[in-house]
């Protein structure tokens, strides 16, 4: 099955429908930075050091 990309599966929703996506989208990663926050013990930490950090040294450059 060949993907379609996500404007054309949009194009024919209402603006009020992609305003209301949007809406719960923004809300949904503002909770997951709220929780990675949370979790992170010296505040946020962005990902690639959050994967660096978990490597062994001997695998660092």
């Amino acid at each position: 099955m060949k993907h379609r990309p996500f404007s054309e599966l949009t194009k024919h929703w209402s603006p009020e429908r992609l305003a209301r996506n949007e809406a719960k989208v923004k809300e949904m990663l503002a909770e997951l930075d709220r929780e990675e926050r949370e979790q992170a013990p010296g505040g946020r930490t962005s990902r690639g050091a959050e994967k660096s950090a978990r490597r062994p040294p001997e695998l660092t450059r």
